[in-house]
């Protein structure tokens, strides 16, 4: 286990000032935009810790000499566990692994300086062969993780980039399952879904849907509906367009490797942004189940500076998905989109109206003034009001 009493009775101990990892909000704007304006309904959000965490215990270096950097892409919580994915390798370590909130009452409930780290890593060898991990979420049986990597590469020649082509089922202890598995040169994985997933995403312009498509969500529905967040799709990944779509398909831990229907486009939404050269794309994708409603993260990635990355958090009820309807923004107490200067990748409800954030900036140092190194990554804890 790897909490200590309640999610709630843990997030209490954590309210112990922040660490300078970035503005909550969006302090550029004199008064709120008016995309804001027009969502003004939404949750107000009280970011009531802010926190790193670390991949590893210390700076390390792969193979080439190049700094291994912590960018975890998913997380969910799993009973009292929290799991965390990293969409990079690290060293001799799964990426999978499980974070601890746990703090000893002497804190005094102040964190300071000191990040968070893993107790425990995934130990199953199957572990290391996905490439960019990129959504995570439960397993309606409570028993396990669905995991799915970005969709974003393939080669038609060979099985070498199949790993980036991956869906799984994960019951920690035994070996990942692979949804909808074929092998090509040795590599088991779930490419052949990419080509469903293309389809999905077709046009008239495209009728074999974009060449160029990336996976950064994963959410499931109470009644065994799966969902594909879309944050890409374009001719080449090189110049991709940012998109916010959700696939719809289904999954049941009675035929774990199998989808119980195809992937179809269910939802799209295109944000009205006042500056086209920052669009926003999905990042991050989950159901929360004390509110009935899907839980959305949306980022800007347009540099490697800290002043190049957004992100904003929605919620989107399960009846305006149905419809098609936009979702709402998490405002800030000033009814201002709640801004994050960071890329947020996953996002996690832990009741009581509590939300955790997990940001992936790459190899950019964001929280000034005091940077994180590269094998940390920024965390957000959100109260919302509604």
């Amino acid at each position: 286990m790897s909490l200590r009493g309640s999610w709630s009775r843990q997030l209490a101990l954590l309210l112990g000032g922040g660490l300078g990892l970035g503005c909550p909000h969006d302090d550029r704007e004199a008064v709120p935009h008016p995309v804001a304006m027009a969502f003004a309904a939404g949750p107000v959000a009280t970011v009531i810790h802010e926190a790193r965490m670390a991949c590893l215990t210390q700076p390390a270096w792969d193979e080439d000499g190049g700094a291994v950097t912590c960018e975890p892409s998913g997380a969910a919580r799993l009973g009292e566990e929290l799991w965390v994915a990293n969409d990079k390798p690290l060293p001799g370590r799964s990426p999978m692994m499980m974070l601890s909130v746990e703090l000893d009452d002497s804190t005094g409930g102040g964190l300071g300086p000191t990040p968070l780290f893993p107790t425990h890593f995934a130990s199953e060898p199957a572990w290391l062969v996905p490439r960019k991990l990129e959504g995570l979420t439960a397993r309606l049986d409570g028993q396990g993780l669905l995991a799915i990597t970005a969709f974003d590469r393939v080669d038609a020649r060979s099985g070498a980039l199949d790993p980036y082509d991956m869906l799984l089922s994960w019951v920690p202890g035994e070996v990942p399952e692979i949804v909808e598995p074929s092998t090509r040169d040795g590599v088991t994985s779930s490419v052949g879904l990419r080509d469903q997933i293309r389809r999905a995403l077709a046009t008239t312009e495209a009728p074999l849907g974009p060449p160029h498509v990336k996976i950064e969500g994963l959410a499931l529905l109470p009644d065994g509906r799966l969902l594909l967040g879309v944050r890409e799709e374009g001719e080449h990944w090189h110049s991709p367009h940012y998109v916010v779509k959700i696939l719809e398909t289904r999954w049941s831990p009675e035929h774990p490797q199998r989808l119980g229907a195809p992937i179809e486009l269910r939802w799209s939404w295109t944000p009205a942004e006042p500056d086209p050269a920052r669009p926003l794309g999905l990042s991050g994708l989950e159901w929360d189940p004390e509110r009935e409603r899907l839980l959305l993260l949306t980022s800007v990635e347009v540099g490697e500076r800290p002043e190049d990355l957004d992100a904003y958090a929605w919620v989107l009820p399960l009846p305006d998905y149905e419809a098609g309807r936009p979702p709402t923004p998490i405002r800030a107490a000033d009814g201002s989109r709640l801004r994050f200067a960071h890329k947020a990748e996953a996002i996690v409800p832990l009741g009581d109206g509590q939300v955790l954030v997990i940001h992936d900036d790459d190899r950019v140092l964001t929280g000034a003034p005091q940077p994180r190194a590269l094998h940390e990554a920024a965390l957000t804890v959100l109260r919302l009001d509604g």
